[in-house]
């Protein structure tokens, strides 16, 4: 009786092993591994979210390089036993630490069940594919000599007044590819370095095969694995010009026409999967060389664009949305701004149902007319596919009939919140660029675009909210407001400078300067230290001050011109001043 016993417990505690190996292989995998030898198929090892993790008092370089840090480790320690499995069996892989995954490419379905036994590894999945969001018309048409109407609407065009046009801001690009060689963005393109280009840090190609999605019958007009940007679809070039473009004086259609920007192809043809998706967000957390390798996290952009979703018929679902909200969080806790456009599937409510643009973490955007009222097909909240009841849109932008670069130096006129959010990625330059101090600070950033926003109001009520309320799930803040924002973003000072503000006091002329910048303090003091920094947030000046010393002079010869913070610093005591340097 004994025997029988302890064999029936071997035996069923053998079954439930076997049960929770194959609870770890998604059903969509175990079916395609019945008609496919080879499989692409992610690994999922325990998430590390770094929202709770990193302080946001750091500054963006200091949450770059400590996001990335601890995101490595992390994975190297909970897959080291796998990697070595992988390793030993010739299978190619590809790390990415934003979610504690790896890709693997061509792996045998015979090796299937042995992965299933590694511990540490908690899902085995498919790598569905995704595409673009779909473009509602399509205008060609020649330049015109003046501000594009959402620039107008937004007042974009006054803050380009106060020469505050994204100067020191980097933006990041997550589409189709980029026609780097177009006049209207080339001289922005972060890797430009005046006709002799640097592609290295500046521009990472996720497309290594033709999509199953994309036409079978031709080729990639651009190629695979590039060495350079190029754009495959047209769509990812007329974002960049909403973000970045102009044509000197003549022609600006761009919100901050003088930030620099870095880009990633996450599509081919405008059909994407979760694989390339993921893997262009981890380079954006820590930019790499051409050859993939030397990471950089202090070269990661302050801001991403991403304007396309993964639906339900490509493969994304419930079971896969939380690795792209997992990268977005980690990208936002290193000090990134993501911007995510909502989708193009009103007017109906509850019509925010994808991923990314779920994210509570992201500002999601929703698409303004030119008479200032929503679009029609821009998508509404409440977010509840996820149950979450979540508030979405963030805010909207405007996104129908905007004109924009395509490829082969030509322009159009497009609509979708494909165009509605990098009015706002574009609004996040500016107001960096306006005051370098928010650089990281995500949330603040965030909350500036949101309560300055023009509060917009609707009789359409979603989710029993209504769409008089505020926010309300049609408009969501309202519809973005650039000089309100920026003039917001110069106010505004971290808590612990506003509080020594009270107890130090100086004064700087002329303001904008040229060459000698004068600082006055107007009471007695000890000894202390004047630092100017860069819009980068990059120390360019360091000055002693001695005791008395009332009246300093500091010379910014050497200095590009742009908007630079001066802090000084004495007796405890720290106050900032912001000016502009000719």
């Amino acid at each position: 009786m004994f025997k029988l016993n302890t064999f029936l417990v071997f035996y069923f505690v053998f079954l439930s092993c076997m049960s929770l190996q194959a609870q770890k292989i998604s059903e969509s995998l175990l079916e395609e591994a019945q008609n496919k030898p080879f499989l692409n198929c992610i690994l999922e090892f325990k998430s590390l979210n770094l929202l709770t993790i990193i302080p946001s008092n750091l500054t963006k370089e200091e949450k770059a390089r400590l996001a990335f840090r601890l995101l490595k480790e992390h994975l190297e320690h909970e897959a080291g036993t796998t990697l070595t499995f992988v390793a030993s069996k010739g299978i190619m892989y590809r790390l990415n630490n934003l979610t504690s995954s790896i890709f693997l490419e061509n792996l045998p379905k015979a090796l299937l069940s042995e992965l299933a036994k590694i511990p540490g590894i908690q899902r085995i999945s498919n790598n569905p594919t995704s595409h673009v969001e779909k473009l509602q018309d399509e205008y060609p048409l020649s330049p015109r000599s003046e501000y594009s109407w959402g620039l107008i609407m937004t007042r974009t065009d006054s803050v380009h007044r106060m020469n505050i046009m994204g100067q020191n801001a980097v933006i990041g690009g997550n589409d189709t590819g980029f026609d780097w060689t177009h006049p209207l963005i080339q001289r922005k393109y972060r890797g430009w370095n005046d006709g002799a280009p640097d592609h290295n840090y500046n521009w990472h190609d996720g497309i290594h095969a033709n999509s199953p999605l994309s036409d079978t019958s031709s080729v990639n007009p651009c190629g695979l694995n590039l060495p350079y940007p190029c754009d495959d679809n047209s769509h990812g070039t007329h974002t960049m010009g909403t973000m970045t473009g102009s044509l000197g004086d003549s022609l600006i259609l761009g919100m901050a026409p003088e930030a620099k920007w870095i880009a990633t192809r996450n599509m081919e043809r405008g059909n994407g999967s979760l694989a390339s998706y993921l893997e262009c967000l981890e380079w954006f957390l820590a930019p790499t060389d051409i050859e993939n390798k030397n990471p950089k996290p202090e070269l990661a952009p302050d801001v991403i664009n991403n304007s396309w979703y993964c639906s339900a018929e490509e493969g994304c679902n419930p079971d896969n949305w939380h690795l792209m909200l997992q990268a977005v969080d980690n990208l936002v806790a290193s000090g990134v701004v993501v911007v995510i456009s909502a989708g193009n599937d009103g007017p109906g409510c509850e019509t925010i149902k994808w991923a990314p643009n779920i994210s509570e973490n992201a500002i999601i955007v929703g698409a303004t007319a030119p008479n200032d009222t929503i679009a029609r097909f821009s998508s509404r909240g409440l977010v509840t596919v996820d149950s979450t009841f979540r508030q979405k849109p963030d805010v909207s932008a405007p996104g129908v009939y905007v004109m924009s670069s395509i490829p082969g130096n030509k322009y159009a006129y497009f609509s979708g919140t494909s165009m509605a959010g990098p009015h706002v990625t574009g609004l996040v330059a500016l107001l960096i660029s306006a005051n370098p101090l928010l650089r990281g600070q995500v949330d603040t950033i965030k909350s500036i675009i949101q309560r300055t926003a023009v509060h917009k109001f609707s009789d359409q009520e979603c989710t029993g909210i209504s769409g008089m309320s505020y926010p309300n799930p049609v408009y969501g803040y309202g519809r973005i407001d650039a000089l309100a924002a920026v003039e917001a973003a110069l106010a505004w000072k971290p808590l612990s400078a506003t509080r020594e503000l009270n107890a130090l006091h100086f004064s700087v002329y002329p303001n904008p300067v040229s060459n000698e910048l004068y600082v006055k303090l107007s009471e007695s003091h000890g000894s202390g230290q004047i630092e100017v920094f860069n819009g980068m947030g990059r120390r360019m000046i360091t000055r002693t001050i001695e005791t008395n010393d009332n009246l300093i002079d500091v010379s910014l010869e050497n200095i590009p011109p742009g908007l630079l913070v001066v802090r000084i610093s004495m007796d405890n005591k720290t106050a900032i001043q912001k000016i502009i340097k000719l």
